[in-house]
């Protein structure tokens, strides 16, 4: 019985862990993807000023 207590112990915490990590990464892809929009509307700013002159 205790083989298969810490076998639950452990495949809880891979879970948590697991839970943890992707939250992470979409946190992550989220920071990765407003940083790439915002500097394609500054891009396209400066390209607006540019043509203007």
């Amino acid at each position: 019985m205790v083989g298969l207590v810490e076998a639950e112990e452990v495949a809880g915490f891979q879970e948590k862990a697991g839970a943890k990590c992707s939250k992470q990464f979409a946190a992550t892809a989220e920071k990765n993807a407003r940083y790439l929009s915002d500097r394609q509307t500054a891009n396209r700013f400066i390209a607006v000023s540019v043509l203007k002159k």
